[in-house]
């Protein structure tokens, strides 16, 4: 028996090596459908939340205006008449 007869793999043997390349390539491109859609989930509540912020902060911007707006309202209805001449 030659050197290279005695590593020859019987056909068994590369059937069950296949399967073994095609289980860890599977295995591999379900890890990456995996984490490709929690990736996509991770993104998309972020955005969520970034809109929920963002929609917070306009609100509070527009509340404060709309403080100022009466402050300053509020401080010129009140003009007192120094000179009763000029009231009159």
């Amino acid at each position: 028996m030659t050197d290279w007869m005695k590593y020859e793999e019987t056909d068994d043997q590369r059937s069950e090596k296949g399967r073994q390349i095609f289980q860890v390539l599977l295995a591999a491109m379900i890890e990456q459908k995996v984490l490709r859609a929690y990736k996509e989930w991770v993104a998309q509540e972020r955005r969520i939340e970034l809109v929920a912020a963002l929609k917070r902060r306009s609100k509070h911007q527009q509340f404060e205006a709309c403080s100022k707006s009466m402050q300053v309202r509020e401080k010129t209805s009140y003009i007192v008449c120094i000179d009763k001449d000029l009231c009159a």
